[in-house]
């Protein structure tokens, strides 16, 4: 199921010195403030997990110095989060990693079908899965869908 929805403002835009910046520092605080600085918001998560630190999760996400400072103060081995889509310029494909199953055929049968292109970068995830993350290309929304 998708829902469509256009915006009049401009997500953040990714840039090959952005990426550079991001590969030279060297604390989930540096990459937090320089996400921040480049317009895309951010918030932590509890190191190596999902779960937001802050109350509100993405809701929290933030470009603020002053703010993104005094999180990583707090938090400082925090993971570096960021809200996906039209906010932080980046759709993600998430690939679960199970004992049952993986989602690796499905990420198979849609780069097959020509439903993705090449990411711009891979995580590997804890669960031995990836998120595969794409520069947006237009300003129409794309909401979650699963595959099982």
């Amino acid at each position: 199921m998708t829902d469509s929805t256009s915006h009049t403002s401009r997500s953040p835009q990714w840039s090959p010195t952005l990426v550079a910046d991001l590969e030279h520092s060297a604390t989930p605080a540096g990459a937090a403030v320089v996400l921040a600085s480049a317009g895309v918001p951010v918030f932590p998560c509890v190191p190596l997990q999902k779960n937001p630190l802050t109350e509100h999760g993405f809701h929290d996400a933030s470009t603020e110095a002053s703010v993104v400072a005094e999180w990583w103060r707090q938090w400082p081995d925090a993971n570096v989060a960021m809200p996906t889509g039209f906010a932080s310029g980046i759709d993600v494909v998430d690939i679960d990693a199970h004992a049952s199953s993986t989602g690796f055929d499905a990420l198979q049968q849609a780069r097959s079908a020509g439903l993705l292109g090449t990411p711009a970068w891979v995580v590997s995830t804890p669960s031995g899965g990836m998120h595969a993350c794409f520069l947006r290309a237009g300003s129409t929304e794309q909401r979650s869908w699963q595959v099982p």
